[in-house]
Parts: structure tokens; C-alpha cells; sequence
């Protein structure tokens, strides 16, 4: 019961969510104002429970014994090593997305000779900031739970419990991880395919390194921080 509840909660946020922005793309306007949508807002709260739901079936029964083993004198020295490191890796993933970005730039703008026309309008007062600021944060919350973490590993799940997980054969095992992972970089970069095709590339480049922050930190902040930060930096220097 819970399996066939999980399939179709799975087809049901592939069918309504990660499709609709391929099949029907926004149209892309000269400019664009910046400012909070309530869309937005409710997607993020949508993401928010397959977050939850994501964390609860994470708890697996390898983790708490590896919690157990643990030495109660060394749990808050690993927890703030833990922290620095994850600083790190949103560091070097926010990095890796700007390097993508401008090389993405560079071909636009020196090989294929395009010029962008899209312009930002700033919002007039604080409170009007304060919204903007708020609906960067919820989008990219919302991609994250939804590419990173949601759509890649609740594939591995369903498809890996098809069969019986001990009788599996590791090489098989991997090629559903590849292609889980592959798919859920695919469907994000398409969802950019509005912005041109060199959106496309960003995109994709941007959700696997990404994604590989989430492997190696497991931690979804360290994503969103990386994430925020990018996405306010290119909001930035669209207003300018």
C-alpha cells in the first residue's frame, strides 16, 4: 500500500510539476519585474512536505546504528566539522555555478554574437525588497527539494524496490543511479529551455554540480545556500 502510494504521489509530481515547464514554457519578456509571487510561495510550501516526507524515509535503519556507534564526546567536535565542511562545498559549488555561467556568457556574447534583452525592474520600496528576497529564496527551495533531492532519489527508491535490493547486482544497481541522476539533470535543465538553449547548458552544468553537493554534504542548506546566492548575484547584475 505504501509503495503504490509513493508511485503515484511520484508520477503525480512528475506529471504536474517537473513537466509542465518543458511542455509549456513561459514566455520570456523583455523585462520583468522583480517581486514576490504567490505561486511561488506556494510551491515552496508544497516542496516543504516532500521535504519532510524525503528526510523521514532517509532515517534508515544503517544510519542509526552508524548514530549509536558513535561516541557521545566526539558528536558536537563532528557536527562543527561537519558545518565548516559544508560551508566549504557551497563555496565551491557557488563557484563552479558562476564559472558556468560566464562561460556560458562568453559563447553568447563573443562566439554566437547574441546580446541580451531581458532587463530587471527593481522594486520601489523595502517591503517591495523584502518580497523579492523572499521569492528568490522559495524558488530556489523549491528546485532544490524538487531536482535535488526529491525526484533522484524517490526514482532510486521506487525503481530499486522493484527487485530484491540484496539479490541485486551492483552494476545494475549503478545504471538505475545513472540513470535517475541523468533524468532529474535532463528535466531540470529543459525546464530553462525557455531562456535559449545556452540556458539549457547553465542549467545543466549548474544542476550537477549541484547535485553533487547534496551527495557529498547530505545536507539541503548547503544546496539553498549555494543556490540563493547565485540566483541573487545574477538578479543583481541584471538590475545594473
Amino acid at each position: 500500500m505504501q509503495k503504490r502510494f509513493y508511485s503515484t504521489e511520484f508520477l503525480i509530481i512528475l506529471l504536474f510539476f517537473a513537466l509542465p515547464p518543458i511542455v509549456f514554457p513561459p514566455a520570456l519578456s523583455e523585462s520583468r519585474f522583480l517581486h514576490f509571487s504567490w505561486i511561488t510561495f506556494a510551491l515552496a510550501l508544497a516542496a516543504g512536505g516532500l521535504f519532510w516526507q524525503m528526510k523521514t524515509l532517509s532515517a534508515s535503519d544503517e544510519e542509526k546504528k552508524n548514530k549509536d556507534e558513535e561516541p557521545e564526546g566526539e558528536n558536537i567536535n563532528t557536527r562543527r566539522l561537519r558545518f565548516f565542511l559544508q560551508q566549504g562545498e557551497s563555496l565551491i559549488t557557488f563557484g563552479g555555478l558562476l564559472v558556468c555561467s560566464g562561460l556560458c556568457e562568453v559563447i553568447a556574447r563573443f562566439l554566437l554574437h547574441e546580446e541580451k534583452s531581458l532587463s530587471t525592474i527593481s522594486p520601489e520600496s523595502v517591503w517591495g525588497w523584502i518580497n523579492a528576497l523572499a521569492g528568490i529564496i522559495c524558488a530556489a527551495f523549491y528546485e532544490e527539494v524538487l531536482y535535488r533531492m526529491y525526484l533522484p532519489d524517490m526514482a532510486k527508491k521506487l525503481l530499486t524496490k522493484k527487485h530484491d535490493t540484496e539479490k541485486l547486482e551492483g552494476g545494475r544497481r549503478k545504471k538505475i543511479a545513472w540513470v535517475c541522476e541523468i533524468s532529474a539533470v535532463i528535466l531540470f535543465a529543459l525546464a530553462h529551455r525557455y531562456a535559449g538553449w545556452l540556458s539549457v547548458v547553465n542549467a545543466a552544468a549548474g544542476g550537477i554540480l549541484l547535485r553533487r553537493c547534496y551527495i557529498k554534504t547530505t545536507s539541503l542548506w548547503t544546496n539553498l545556500t549555494a543556490h540563493v546566492l547565485y540566483n541573487g548575484l545574477m538578479t543583481a547584475i541584471s538590475l545594473l
